[in-house]
């Protein structure tokens, strides 16, 4: 950091509660990564591909924009493990900890699940037209469970646009429910090894058994949340975090390093395989410990400037009504059903459905 860096990293992520104050350059991250996944629906998956045009310049600068959600990942991965650290011990640990996750996640997710519902048997909107917002159908319970992922993974389709999105929440709660027992049970001890297997799991699972599950499936999808929680971790190792600050060129080198994995990965999108996933999780994690580091840096300050940091706060209302927006405001004004494309890209797996 500029300026005493090993006292403002205690103060925003070392044991005075950090995860349960808004940090402006975290909600920054989050605009970033909001921003980039409505791109991706928006614009790079529907944007003519002729060589030459602008608009296939530009979708070829968007081709890492579907890498949004696994910052999403990263984050979420850092700040619940910092709020579960912070709180061990604590007599109400596992109270505390559900029952802001449940007022966070449930309203919206139960608003965007009930239109789902209701629309599904409104006439009009059986149309053509509309067609791909509500087809093809998982089961209800699936969604209800947070298992909707899972689903996905077995019948090889993503759903409805309406609620295709959702497959991401289906990691996230998973991780939610394993996390807390692990860290609680285990104490400070137990989790790095755990974090540790999952970050070699997942790249293994995604070369040994490659398919459309590896798009959706926890176990396959590991990295970002798993990445996002060992940085968490080491933030509260003492003398950790001074260290790096002390070194940190070896980090730029690093990011510099994962950088260039993500530009080979922009130009060839199966180069790096099924280690691909896990160069985008390092590169976001690096990217995190850069901004903490950095508090008086112009990349700090793009992070916390002021709109970025207001879309970053209401990224997961934007993130799960993006799809259904899209979806209602193209049926009535083109008249036409929206084709599906591809969530992102994955290894062995370049068909086009959308997430």
């Amino acid at each position: 950091m500029s300026t005493k860096p090993s006292a403002d990293g205690a103060r925003e992520h070392g044991g005075n509660n950090p995860g349960t104050r808004r940090l402006p350059h975290i909600d920054g991250l989050r605009g970033i990564a909001i921003v980039a996944v409505v791109l991706w629906h928006y614009f790079a998956t529907r944007a003519p591909t002729l060589a030459g045009t602008w608009q296939s310049t530009l979708k070829h600068l968007l081709l890492m924009s579907w890498s949004g959600v696994d910052l999403f990942f990263v984050i979420s991965g850092f700040l619940i493990t910092g709020i579960l650290y912070d709180e061990l011990g604590a007599t109400n640990y596992f109270r505390t900890f559900y029952i802001r996750r449940a007022a966070r996640i449930l309203p919206l997710y139960l608003a965007l699940m009930g239109t789902y519902v209701l629309f599904l048997h409104v006439p009009y909107f059986q149309q053509r037209q509309f067609s791909a917002l509500f087809n093809p159908r998982l089961p209800l319970w699936s969604y209800a469970t947070f298992t909707q992922n899972i689903m996905m993974g077995v019948r090889q389709i993503f759903g409805g646009n309406w609620v295709n999105v959702t497959w991401s929440l289906g990691p996230e709660e998973q991780f939610y429910a394993v996390v807390p027992c692990l860290i609680f049970l285990g104490g400070r001890k137990l989790l790095p090894f755990c974090l540790a297997i999952f970050l070699i799991l997942a790249p293994t699972l995604r070369f040994v058994s490659p398919g459309f599950h590896t798009l959706c499936n926890t176990l396959w999808r590991a990295d970002g949340l798993a990445a996002g929680a060992a940085l968490a971790w080491l933030m509260r190792r003492p003398g950790w975090f001074e260290s790096v600050s002390r070194h940190r060129i070896w980090l730029f080198g690093l990011f510099g390093l994962l950088l260039f994995g993500m530009g080979l990965m922009n130009q060839s999108k199966d180069i790096l395989g099924p280690f691909g996933t896990t160069v985008v999780a390092a590169f976001y994690t690096a990217s995190l410990l850069v901004t903490l580091l950095e508090t008086q840096s112009i990349t700090r300050r793009i992070l916390s400037w002021r709109p970025l940091v207001w879309i970053g706060r209401r990224s997961y209302g934007i993130y799960l009504i993006h799809m259904p927006v899209y979806g209602l405001t193209f049926g009535f004004i083109a008249m036409s059903a929206i084709v599906h494309s591809n969530p992102q890209p994955s290894h062995r797996d370049r068909q086009s459905i959308v997430h």
